[in-house]
């Protein structure tokens, strides 16, 4: 169970209830501890009557009560949830417990220490009542009672809001102390992971760049080889056509053109009309070149029939 606490100045009449017959509280006293340097506020009273009442805030599971020690007569007595009136029996659970807070070397330049405390089985609101007693060591039972603050140990876990008057304090755990003085051994982890990103990505872009370079020059590989395979397309075709009157694989006879004008001109053949020889026409063969417009091979295709000529005989 983690603790802290919380300290109640004697300032803070919310808290601290004084009480007098004669009101010879002095609450807003201080001290000036020269043989420590340190210096704080102080309520203070000779009244053998005084007392003054603290209620716990909040649960607490120890309450302490720090004053400063007297030279010249200091004796009190305290109680936890009893009346001023209870009997004296050193329990301060069942009566009043005396506190002896002389010191009879005190120069006055001395802090205040714990002058009593109380501890609980388990956190719990208490009312405290400290007053102040006749010490008949002294002449006339002379007794300074002096209040400075009292302290409360509660439970880490609880957040009470704190009056004013009110102030927290935790000690630093060795744990903590060692752990806000060294510096942080440990990798950070963002940069790491930055840069594993980073690094993750170029490798992505770099594998994906050359990927696509690879199926390029693969289509255009198969590409080349489709060409090669296919052994391109000729560039001339050899054509053979005949050019002859009539078929030889025919029977049936087709007149030329010098046949039927020698019929149709009656006794041609007697007056002595020469007729052109009638020649075989020959096949012949033409180089066509499919790819070309116009073809120049040099064969002499048969004439018109408005180019032949007829000799009179």
């Amino acid at each position: 169970m983690s603790l802290r606490n919380i300290s109640f100045s004697n300032e803070d009449t919310n808290h601290l209830q004084y009480t007098s017959l004669t009101n010879a509280w002095f609450i807003n006293g201080n001290y000036n501890a020269t043989n420590t340097g340190q210096s704080g506020t102080l309520s203070s009273t000779h009244d053998n009557s005084a007392n003054v009442t603290f209620k716990f805030p909040q649960a607490a599971t120890a309450v302490y009560y720090y004053g400063i020690r007297r030279c010249c007569g200091g004796f009190y007595a305290v109680c936890i949830d009893c009346k001023p009136t209870a009997p004296f029996t050193n329990d301060p659970i069942t009566g009043f417990q005396t506190i002896d807070a002389l010191n009879a070397s005190d120069n006055g330049h001395n802090p205040p220490v714990v002058l009593w405390s109380q501890t609980f089985p388990s956190p719990a609101v208490h009312t405290v009542v400290l007053t102040n007693q006749f010490d008949d060591r002294f002449q006339n039972g002379n007794s300074e009672i002096t209040v400075a603050s009292f302290v409360l140990q509660v439970q880490d876990d609880s957040s009470p809001t704190s009056p004013a008057g009110v102030t927290s304090t935790s000690p630093p755990s060795p744990e903590q102390t060692s752990t806000s003085s060294s510096p942080s051994s440990g990798i950070p982890l963002k940069p790491l992971l930055g840069g594993l990103l980073g690094g993750m990505a170029v490798l992505a872009l770099l594998i994906l760049a050359i990927s696509i370079r690879y199926r390029r020059r693969r289509r255009k590989n198969h590409m080349k080889t489709l060409g090669g395979a296919s052994g391109g397309i000729p560039s001339s075709v050899t054509l053979t056509a005949p050019f002859t009157a009539r078929e030889s694989s025919s029977n049936s006879y087709v007149p030329t053109s010098f046949e039927t004008a020698r019929r149709s001109v009656p006794g041609a053949d007697d007056a002595g009309m020469k007729w052109p020889t009638e020649q075989p026409m020959s096949e012949h063969t033409l180089d066509v070149n499919l790819f070309e417009a116009s073809s120049d091979s040099g064969t002499l295709l048969p004439p018109p029939y408005e180019e032949l000529s007829f000799e009179n005989v």
